[in-house]
């Protein structure tokens, strides 16, 4: 039988190794889009509050973009992980290309929906009357980048089945320094800058949120491209056909396969996002300063678990395969390592939010009073770090063993049984600020990062048995 080039299970000289291996690429390239989004924020935060909060009340609903281009490629990359593991290079192709194909059918209508909808969604969201303009600017531009974007994250899910993890880091980092360079360009007006006693004239476009909003959607074209061209140009035994892609085919079996393991990964990011815009909705009753201070704090914090999400897409990969080859044992043992490396990093990041919470605020904007807000609310996220890193390893493992439906029940009882309910109760009967708040979001990361490992262990348990 020929060599298999695209597994991983023997990538590294132990099973610690081969994690360390598949997910140090992962995890740098999750660090640079934290890198990004701090960089990202603190642009648009110069503009002042207004700015921050106007950006601010859509990432919930950007939110929910990204989970719908996660269950439609984690449902395909799935497959194609099992049929690795099997070494049945045929129809790990055929779920490429069908993952590719429905990404942009799917993607298409999604822009054109919000498109049409970005006048009303900052109203829905609960935006006050003076940032709505802006929000609505954002969203009609960086809306048309979704088309863009679900193919991107198709094409990045196919090169990281076949263990490749090393070009989407490049390719994205470079990405995001050309977004950078962008957003300096078109979100400021013209103006001169001091270096090394040297005046230089810098042009600028001045569009505000809109040239946050234009620098994204030609970042993530330029990443598009290249991604697409090193999935074509693969050499592991996953070949794309743009004949197959237009064209699907008949092979229902895939479909059907990829739509039943993809819908409760969809069910479960609509249930959390859905929770999240309802989240905001109760913030965004709280003032403008509250909701910037929500936004950037949020934002900051992802730089805690952006991380942990690549050794995520690690374990996710390794798990596949491992049930794909039926090598049950080392299943078992990437999971607990992947675990035990996402615990550790949570409670470093947690102990840097609860010591650096004002500098780390100061990034993103000058206001002392929302910097002292957002820090507070460091604090209190702080003690959930760890915990959450664990949810968010061992979902990766449940999807990778092709059980979406855990993750799905655990996420619908901590965003709305613990969250919105104890949100709901804080806001509107006892009037309580922004602060109870987030110490409900800390119970919620709490009872996800308990639960969830204690789910994987048992149903790993049942399919060993079987």
């Amino acid at each position: 039988m020929a060599e298999n080039k695209a597994s991983v299970l023997n990538l590294g000289k132990n099973h610690a190794h081969t994690v360390l291996k598949l997910s140090i690429p992962s995890i740098m390239e999750q660090m640079v889009f934290s890198l990004f989004a701090i960089c990202d924020t603190a642009q648009v935060g110069a503009l002042g509050a207004e700015a921050s909060a106007a950006v601010g009340i859509l990432a919930p609903f950007s939110w929910l973009l990204g989970g719908i281009m996660s269950a439609v490629t984690t449902g395909f990359s799935v497959i194609t992980a099992h049929s690795i593991g099997e070494n049945n290079m045929g129809k790990a192709s055929q779920s490429a290309n069908k993952s590719i194909f429905v990404s942009l059918s799917m993607g298409l209508a999604i822009t054109v929906l919000c498109v049409l909808l970005s006048g009303r969604i900052p109203v829905w969201m609960g935006a006050d009357p003076s940032i709505r303009e802006m929000s609505r600017i954002y969203l009609t531009i960086y809306s048309i980048s979704f088309v863009i974007n679900m193919a991107g994250t198709a094409c990045s899910s196919t090169l990281r089945c076949t263990g490749e993890t090393k070009i989407p880091l490049v390719i994205n980092t470079f990405s995001i320094i050309v977004n950078i360079i962008l957003n300096a360009l078109f979100i400021f007006p013209s103006r001169d800058v001091n270096i090394l006693g040297s005046t230089i004239h810098i042009w600028g476009a001045g569009k505000g949120v809109g040239g946050a909003a234009f620098a994204t959607l030609i970042a993530i074209t330029i990443s598009t491209l290249f991604l697409f061209l090193a999935v074509l140009k693969n050499n592991k035994g996953i070949y794309i056909s743009l004949s197959e892609m237009l064209t699907p085919g008949k092979d229902r079996e895939i479909y059907k396969k990829a739509f039943y393991i993809g819908l409760p990964i969809f069910l479960e990011r609509l249930t959390i996002n859905l929770g999240q815009m309802l989240y905001m909705r109760c913030i965004s009753t709280m003032g403008t300063a509250s909701v910037a201070a929500h936004h950037l704090a949020v934002q900051a914090e992802s730089f805690s678990y952006m991380p942990v999400s690549g050794i995520q897409i690690a374990v996710q990969t390794l798990m596949s395969q491992a049930m794909g080859a039926k090598r049950f044992d080392d299943g078992e043992k990437f999971a607990k390592f992947s675990g035990a490396i996402g615990f550790s990093y949570g409670v470093l990041a947690g102990v840097i939010m609860f010591l650096f919470g004002r500098p780390i605020m100061s990034i993103f904007i000058a206001d002392e009073n929302i910097i002292a807000i957002g820090a507070s609310l460091l604090k209190i996220v702080a003690f959930g770090e760890a915990v959450q890193a664990l949810d968010i390893v061992y979902s990766g493992c449940l999807r990778g063993i092709g059980d979406t439906k855990k993750p799905f029940y655990i996420g619908l009882t901590g965003i709305w049984g613990i969250r919105i309910v104890g949100c709901l109760i804080c806001t509107f009967v006892f009037n309580l600020k922004i602060h109870a708040a987030w110490v409900i979001m800390l119970a919620d990361m709490c009872f996800r990062g308990i639960i969830t490992p204690i789910c994987f262990k048992r149903e790993y348990k049942k399919l060993r048995n079987q």
